[in-house]
């Protein structure tokens, strides 16, 4: 026996070590994934709290809520519910987030036409008296300034009398300046009792939004607590730790996760003095988001550093979890990336971040390590039952069909018991290259509209140039010249301005030839022909192409209106030099060298939002450089140009698979490409861009929590200067894995069931006699023990059976005998207590109860129901001490003797207790016993003796002998004697062991036969009545 143990725990070691050494592989793989994935989790992370230094300002917060709120208002304009609509994103947007405010959306002003109000809401500030005429001198600066400058329509005496409104109503006056008002502007104006935001913004062809907001008790942190509270990046949190007040404010996922805030607020004291951190902590899952997730007001957390001097739990990065963002349960434990950047300007607030990773499963699957485990252990018994047939000589005792059904499967398991493995390997293997693949695809998507633009400028400024080579063109210029009449030269320049200016692409354009000619076209907000040489700009324009016309033909140096080029500071070289100056400043020491030294090579100027190119162009008339032209165009126009030719029109039509071009939120001079792009649906990506847009650093993720696992990646571009948005639906993916686990499982299933069903086939013939015993023994062990089997087959199958049919004969007869016995007999013959003889007696405490039913007359002289009446009360207190407790011990003629041993119950309280519980019954069921005129009953507490007796020839009973037997006896038949449907008497002890005494009436001492002194009893009263 020994040796088999030793044999058994070999095979059981072996089974546990491959077990043990294919989890730590998995393992082993699993933790350097996990290594990848927080790599570049830190690193995504870090470049977001990077957009967040750009963006945590209130004009910023500010102005991106008014950006998503506009859209949706202009979304909804002209709609059947467009007001309850912009109600709806007011008070869902801009009442959480904003203090008091007037707020006003216009829609595109059309001609001459004011533009309309879409939205209002007053709170009121008093701005909604003068909120028109400010949106109508808003759209007056249409004319320009002497110096070029855009300058309001609106006389001086209309922009006074607006000023003087905008006091009297507000109480604050602003500044209305004539010229040069931009698209977007921000007025911060404190007065004696409170300090007024003036901020508007002008969405191009779009409209424009006006907002007067009080911010008198506007808090530092304010725009964090916007921030924290509109953040939409789903799988990530961002945090603000105020280093003074020591609070924290952020966002929901933060607020959702039990413990995480305090870990935040720790680990920014602990590394206060460190530029960045980031640390992984574990935490039980986001709980459900409640009503008002995401409101400022909440983002106030109760996470706080502990005080200085105070104990401090040490955090310990833990490895673990489950499910990547949101996606766990509140009990599945997550792994949580906190990632902390430098201090806000001021020294105050400090960004956190904090982004759930997802985790892979570092151990077998159980439905893989089963498989794997039942291979092994079949395999280990294979050897086992080898090593003790052939070494010990002793054979195994399997059943038929385990051993047949095991062959079959046994050759069948090993070879698949990798299959699991395999797939799984594969598979993921699969899935990270496709996503790598979809995201390399992505990348060259963007990357191609990016490049492409090279194309589209290249192939327009080589229109540009291209013109001075038609012959038609130059045969025009030719006659226009001949004639001696500038005018003429004028209108030629003018029809090839007028040929290249479609879509507003050219803003600027200048020729300078002989004899001085200039002519200059502006077009910025209206066409305007301007060939006066009344400006400083235009006259140093004038005077660097005369020098480069000079440079490209010696003949004609020295023909700018300053005469012939002396050593005199004539006025055209001051000119220039006051040119050169402004040109060094705005282009830099490289553009200024190009522009000057190279001017036919292309100069861009880079600005926030686009870019302004110059170059300019020799104009040869007869193989001579005759005239020298200058183009400024900028890339806005013909960037959107662009987009719209790479960009279909229903490429955002999936969310899952899109391309999409945005601008800044700070510039909406045009919608986003492709025009039908729905607002709502990309509102969380269009919030992304903006940051983006802000903070010029791309941004990729994947939005595991989404139905279609999206990547999404924002490219800032190197040609464009707009944001492209992309994205690429991942969950067929996983869809496809898990298609290719399930078929992998269902063959191995279906080799298994082969296997399992040729066994059961082979052995089913032999086995058959055996499914019928088995069905036998399930019948008796259901209590059905007249079942027999009919087996006639001639061999030792029949003597099997036959010896089951007695055995069930035998316990039939048992059974049928058991009911003439107490349960106390059959638990001592259960337990082997009971031997051929008497069993031995003791002494034991106990509490007595006889229960007499006095039957009607009408059932005294009929025997059926007399007997009917004594059953139902006999069933009574089955039901009773079933529930109660106490055994049943003698039935005697209309009375039952029930034993409540102390010994069967905790306490000898609970004992007696549950006696009287069981009269309770009783009483309770009295009405319903048939023909019962009353019920009395005796209840006593003593010590008794509990034992067999009977010859055991003859026949045995158990029973309890004693006073209180007796005295039980004596009470009972003393309630029959008294008035009542229901007597109960109970000796003194028993009240008192009971505890009822409220319940009962004591009475005189009453004598009672077999006893020489009075006894004291106690009458059990009424149901709900006191003692």
């Amino acid at each position: 026996m020994s040796r088999s143990l030793v044999v058994a725990l070999v095979v059981v070691l072996f089974v546990g070590a491959t077990l043990a050494l294919a989890n730590w592989t998995r393992a082993a793989g699993a933790r350097q994934w996990q290594e990848a994935l927080v790599d570049e989790a830190t690193r995504e992370t870090f470049q977001e709290l990077d957009r967040v230094q750009t963006t945590a300002d209130i004009e910023s917060q500010i102005g991106s809520l008014l950006n998503v709120f506009a859209a949706r208002v202009r979304a909804a304009a002209g709609g059947p519910r467009a007001a309850a609509r912009g109600e709806q994103a007011w008070r869902e947007l801009l009442q959480p987030n904003l203090p008091p405010h007037d707020l006003f959306v216009y829609g595109p002003a059309a001609g001459s036409m004011a533009a309309p109000l879409l939205f209002s809401h007053e709170h009121p500030l008093g701005f909604g008296a003068v909120a028109d005429e400010y949106s109508l001198f808003l759209d007056s600066f249409t004319d320009q300034d002497p110096t070029g400058r855009p300058r309001s329509s609106f006389p001086d005496s209309r922009i006074r009398a607006l000023a003087r409104g905008i006091r009297d109503h507000v109480g604050a006056a602003f500044p209305l300046e004539p010229t040069i008002r931009p698209r977007a502007d921000v007025m911060d104006f404190r007065t004696a009792d409170r300090r007024l935001f003036l901020i508007w913004e002008e969405y191009g062809s779009l409209g424009k939004v006006v907002l007067l907001m009080d911010g008198s008790h506007l808090a530092p942190q304010h725009p964090l607590r916007v921030m924290a509270g509109r953040w939409a990046r789903r799988g990530t949190g961002v945090a603000f730790w105020d280093h003074w007040r020591h609070r924290l404010t952020s966002s929901g996922l933060v607020r959702r996760v039990p413990g995480l805030a305090r870990d935040i607020a720790a680990l920014a004291e602990r590394h206060r003095d460190a530029p960045r951190f980031s640390e992984q902590r574990l935490h039980q899952g986001p709980a459900a988001a409640g009503p008002g997730e995401g409101l400022p007001g909440e983002g106030r957390h109760e996470g706080r550093a502990p005080p200085s001097g105070a104990a401090r739990e040490p955090f310990r990065p833990q490895v673990g979890g489950s499910g990547p963002g949101e996606a766990g349960g509140a009990d599945d434990p997550v792994r949580f990336l906190v990632a902390g950047g430098p201090f806000l300007p001021g020294g105050r607030f400090r960004p956190v971040m904090v982004r759930a990773l997802p985790v892979t499963p570092a151990r077998i699957p159980p439905g893989e390590a089963a498989l794997f485990a039942a291979s092994l252990l079949l395999f280990g018994v294979t050897v086992w039952a080898a090593v003790e047939g052939a070494v010990f000589g002793r054979r195994p005792a399997f059943p038929v069909r385990v051993v047949l059904v095991f062959a079959f499967v046994l050759v069948a398991i090993l070879p698949l018991s990798g299959v699991g493995f395999f797939v799984h390997a594969l598979t993921r293997e699969w899935v990270d290259r496709e996503r790598d693949r979809l995201a390399r695809e992505l990348h060259e998507d963007l990357r191609a509209i990016d490049t492409s633009f090279e194309r589209t400028l290249a192939s327009y400024t080589w229109q540009l140039r291209s013109w001075t080579r038609d012959p038609a063109v130059q045969g025009r210029l030719e006659r226009a010249l001949a004639t001696d009449d500038p005018e003429a030269v004028v209108r030629e320049f003018q029809a090839i301005i007028e040929r290249f200016r479609a879509h507003n692409t050219v803003k600027f354009a200048a020729v300078v030839g002989p004899r001085g000619l200039f002519a200059a076209w502006r077009i910025i907000f209206s066409a305007i022909h301007r060939r006066y040489l009344d400006t400083i700009l235009e006259k140093v324009m004038q005077s660097t192409l005369s020098q480069h016309l000079g440079e490209f033909n010696p003949d004609l140096a020295g023909t700018g209106p300053g005469g012939p080029a002396v050593n005199a500071p004539d006025r055209g070289a001051l000119y220039r030099e006051m040119g050169y100056q402004s040109l060094f400043q705005i282009v830099g020491p490289q553009g200024f060298i190009t522009m000057v030294a190279y001017p036919e090579e292309m100069l861009r100027v880079t600005l926030r939002a686009t870019w302004l190119g110059m170059f300019s162009v020799p104009v040869p008339i007869q193989r001579t450089i005759t005239f020298v032209f200058r183009w400024h165009l900028v890339n806005r126009e013909l960037e959107y140009l662009h987009l719209q030719s790479q960009i279909g029109p229903h490429e955002a039509d999936d969310p899952g698979n899109a391309r999409f071009g945005v601008c800044g939120s700070q510039d909406y001079y045009f919608p986003p490409v492709p025009a039908g792009l729905d607002v709502a649906s990309y509102d969380g990506l269009l919030a992304a861009a903006d940051q983006v847009f802000n903070s010029q650093i791309g941004m990729r993720f994947r939005e595991d929590d989404r139905p279609d696992r999206r990547l999404v990646e924002i490219m800032v571009p190197r040609q464009l200067c707009s944001i492209l948005v992309g994205t690429r639906a991942t969950a067929w993916l996983d869809e496809a894995a898990r298609r290719a686990h399930a078929a992998a499982s269902l063959i191995l299933f279906l080799i298994l069931l082969a296997a399992i069903l040729i066994g059961a086939l082979t052995a089913g013939f032999f086995l058959e006699p055996l499914r019928a015993l088995r069905q036998g023994a399930r019948e008796i062990g259901r209590g059905n023990l007249a079942a027999r089997l009919d087996i006639r087959r001639g061999d030792e199958f029949d003597d099997l059976a036959d010896t089951f049919n007695r055995m069930a004969q035998g316990l039939q007869e048992g059974r049928t005998l058991g009911r003439f016995v107490s349960s106390a007999v059959r638990e001592m013959v259960g337990a082997g207590r009971m031997g051929e003889g008497p069993a031995p007696a003791h002494r034991c405490r106990a509490t007595i109860l006889f229960s007499q039913v006095v039957p009607a007359a009408a059932a005294r002289g009929d025997p059926d129901r007399f007997f009917a009446c004594l059953d139902a009360h006999l069933r009574a207190i089955e039901e009773a001490t079933g529930r109660f407790g106490g055994d049943i011990d003698k039935i005697i003629g209309e009375k039952v003797l029930v034993v409540f041993s102390h010994e069967a119950f905790p306490t000898g309280q609970a004992a007696a207790a549950a006696a009287f519980r069981v009269v309770r019954a009783l009483e309770r069921a009295r009405p319903g016993l048939p023909l019962a005129e009353r019920l009395v009953a005796g209840i006593t507490t003593g010590e008794v003796v509990s034992g067999v007796l009977g010859a055991a020839s003859v026949r045995l009973d158990h029973t309890v002998i004693g006073d209180p037997v007796n005295l039980a006896a004596r009470l009972a038949d003393l309630a029959r004697r008294m008035d009542g449907e229901a007597v109960i008497l109970a000796a003194g002890e028993a009240v008192r062991l009971a505890g009822w005494q409220r319940q009962a009436r004591r009475l005189d001492l009453t004598a009672v036969k077999g006893k020489t002194q009075q006894v004291e009893a106690w009458r059990l009263a009424a149901e709900g009545a006191r003692g």
